[in-house]
């Protein structure tokens, strides 16, 4: 719900993966933004063939080597990705709210989810999004929430597979978000999304763009196949290859009255009306006939499809039909002027002409990739193009473009990976910062070698050359002015690593559960904040956290906030930061042992001048 920021992060969030883990396949999108596009990365999809029958723990195995073997055949690296789960897996509620609700909706939208919602709130994962409204009206809302035990199999399902779950959406809000996208709001216009899956039936409205009904219908793709297995006889995968190739011709038996064959032929009931005369000799044997008797045919495989087929296909008109009654028998319903078919089943060929037929209104085939750019000639997705508008919905979420950014995600799990991703950014700040401080010396260092190369060279020319005293002398005062600014340079080098030890300890020592709201320093030897928690109990480990440390001492605890039921708490602190160990030493630069030789040679050499003049002195005095 609300959004918790502390720092900013450094960079563009890394690629998320939108995958769309149904029981018949496995279709993921990874999608880029590119300049103004967005551009379709990568795309692939596993048929899982599972017979509906099969053990769950049988099923989940085979799901986890699915997804594997999807990654590895499509050579996707991303480990990051967004999941789906079932409209009928999840409690989505259409509430209308008093005008003035906006501005409190955290608070309006707890004391209605209580009503709406018929478990406890701690035991469901719990989101909700105001839909775009005028002022003054009401306050449209989307609230959804499902259990939490159904949200840790599918983190865990994920999890198994070496992926790490980002965020968990519901499937009719991402085929909403893929038909949307950069799609423009035509006045009047009632579309109705249909998404046919395996086991269930996605049926989404929208009016004038804005998302009104959604409903899963428990009616599906996997229901046309058993009806064909049980019908033939025959294996469910065969069934499946059998709606997919056989099914045509169902539907169009069904745009067509069915032909009546000829009724067969009848022996004469008279003999001819010329009766030829008896023959004298015995009547010859009439010759045997030509061909044997046409032997009835073999029923038609396409036909007996299409039988099965029939009845299957009318419980789920039926049901999309209910939906649609039900929709516009609301205050504000309308009749729908437009369907969008998607799914694995809207492949069978010409289903949308049967539902523009029964429903009176013109059926489109989904295409999610009409506003994405990509290459149809490495990307050949034409035929199966409907089945991946839950997939890229979902990758649109993982880029935040999609209009519905509701998330199932516990909210705790969300604010946990997020405080871990400002730790792993204030990581990088710090080792970034040691870098630019380390190549700093390194690059002074080197400069000064070279100074020094440069001052040996001189000192050595000073045994050769005696009357250059003063440039010497010249080059020692740039010396200890150089000696003077690396003392500098160092002092400053050590304030900043300083620094970044005390946010690398203040990283350490904050529990998980509380985030900083506001930070402050006064002096460089005190800090204050201005934070919240999600318990009393994380405020007193911040505490104990604090004393402990050797970095800081004397923490103050102002005032706790008293917070209500599921609020956080509030409250400021300061406290008193030590001096530590400075990882380099305020000593001067010392020179090398060639130049101290040196440097003790030109005094012994300026020693003995001087005696030398002295002696001279003393003889001129003994000669007067």
């Amino acid at each position: 719900m609300k959004k918790i920021s502390l720092f900013k992060p450094l960079g563009k969030t890394k690629a998320v993966l939108g995958l769309d883990i149904g029981t018949s396949s496995i279709k993921a999108v990874l999608l880029k933004v590119t300049k103004e596009e967005v551009e379709l990365a990568n795309v692939g999809m596993v048929e899982l063939h599972l017979d509906p029958g099969v053990e769950n723990k049988e099923k989940r195995a085979k799901v986890i080597e699915g997804i594997k073997k999807l990654l590895e055949k499509n050579e996707i690296k991303t480990k990051e990705v967004v999941i789906a789960v079932p409209g009928q897996s999840v409690i989505i509620r259409h509430c209308k709210l008093p005008p003035g609700a906006r501005a409190r909706l955290d608070q309006v939208i707890k004391f209605e989810a209580q009503n709406q919602i018929p478990f406890p709130l701690d035991k469901v994962g719990l989101d909700y999004q105001a839909l775009p409204g005028k002022e003054g009206e009401e306050v449209k809302v989307i609230l959804t929430a499902m259990k939490r035990e159904l949200i840790d199999d599918h983190l865990a399902l994920v999890g198994e597979a070496g992926l790490k779950c980002e965020t968990i959406d519901i499937s009719s809000l991402a085929l909403y978000n893929a038909l949307r996208f950069k799609k423009p709001s035509k006045a009047a216009e009632v579309v109705a999304l249909i998404d046919m899956g395996a086991t269930t039936t996605d049926i989404s409205i929208h009016r004038d763009g804005v998302l009104e009904f959604t409903r899963s219908a428990p009616v599906a793709g996997n229901d046309l196949t058993e009806a064909i297995q049980t019908k033939l006889g025959v294996p469910f995968s065969e069934a499946e290859r059998l709606k997919r190739e056989e099914g045509d011709a169902l539907f169009e038996v069904q745009e067509k009255p069915p032909e009546v064959p000829p009724p067969p032929e009848k022996p004469p009931e008279t003999l001819p009306p010329e009766i030829p005369p008896v023959p004298e000799k015995p009547p010859e044997v009439p010759p045997a006939p030509e061909k044997p008797p046409e032997v009835p045919p073999a029923p038609n495989p396409t036909s007996q499809v299409a039988s099965a087929l029939s009845p299957i296909l009318e419980n789920i008109f039926a049901e999309i039909r209910r939906s649609l009654n039900y929709y516009r028998s609301q205050p504000e319903g309308a009749e729908i002027t437009k369907v969008i078919l998607s799914g694995g089943s809207a492949g069978l060929k010409n289903l949308d002409k049967f539902l523009s037929q029964r429903l009176g209104v013109p059926v489109e085939i989904a295409d999610p990739l009409s506003q994405i750019k990509y290459d149809p000639t490495i990307f050949k997705l034409k035929e199966i193009l409907p089945s991946f508008s839950v997939s890229v919905g979902l990758a649109l979420h993982a880029l935040e473009l999609g209009e519905i950014k509701i998330s199932l995600l516990p909210q705790i799990v969300r604010e946990r990976a997020l405080i871990q991703a400002r730790k792993r950014n204030l990581m990088i700040a710090a080792g970034l910062g040691v870098a630019i401080i380390v190549f700093s010396g390194l690059l002074f260092l080197q400069r000064l070698q070279q100074r020094e190369t440069r001052l040996r060279q001189v000192e050595a020319e000073l045994e050769k050359i005696k009357d250059i005293v003063p440039k010497v002398e010249k080059l020692k005062k740039e010396k200890r002015d150089v000696e003077q600014r690396m003392k500098v340079i160092t002092g400053l080098l050590t304030e900043k690593a300083r620094w970044l030890d005390v946010l690398l300890e203040m990283t350490r020592v904050f529990p998980s559960s509380v985030w900083i709201q506001s930070l402050s320093l006064p002096s460089k030897d005190n800090a204050s904040i201005s934070a919240q928690a999600g318990s009393v109990e994380a405020v007193s480990n911040l505490l104990v956290n604090l004393k402990k440390s050797p970095y800081f001492e004397d923490p103050n605890l102002g005032s706790l906030s008293t917070p209500k039921e599921g609020e956080a708490v509030s409250f400021p602190m300061d406290w008193k930061i030590k001096k530590v160990v400075e990882r380099m030493e305020e000593k001067p630069a010392t020179l090398s042992a060639e130049a101290q030789r040196a440097k003790a040679e030109t005094a012994k050499e300026e020693k003995k001048k001087t005696l030398r003049e002295k002696l001279k002195e003393k003889e001129e005095e003994l000669e007067e």
